[in-house]
């Protein structure tokens, strides 16, 4: 993840793996389009592609944020009077 939008530095990213990311509720398979993302590294992702590659050679199953997905689901947008 680049964090240009939270830092304006081009060269700062953070990494974590794939599987840790917030699966959407209705297709697991997927993941959320919003995912939390920290400002600085932490136990779920870090500033080295190194310790990622090595979080992927472990094979811990985790999530970058214990929050079940159906508490994530998008609400859909009530129709104001233009879009009538």
């Amino acid at each position: 993840m680049n964090m240009h939008p939270s830092t304006r530095e081009w060269n700062r990213f953070l990494f974590t793996l794939s599987n840790w990311l917030i699966p959407r509720n209705e297709n697991k398979a997927l993941i959320e389009i919003f995912q939390p993302v920290p400002r600085a590294p932490n136990a779920a992702w870090t500033d080295k592609l190194e310790t990622c590659l090595q979080w992927l050679g472990t094979g811990e199953q985790k999530r970058i944020f214990d929050i079940a997905s159906e508490l994530l689901k998008r609400r859909t947008k009530k129709r104001g009077r233009q879009d009538r």
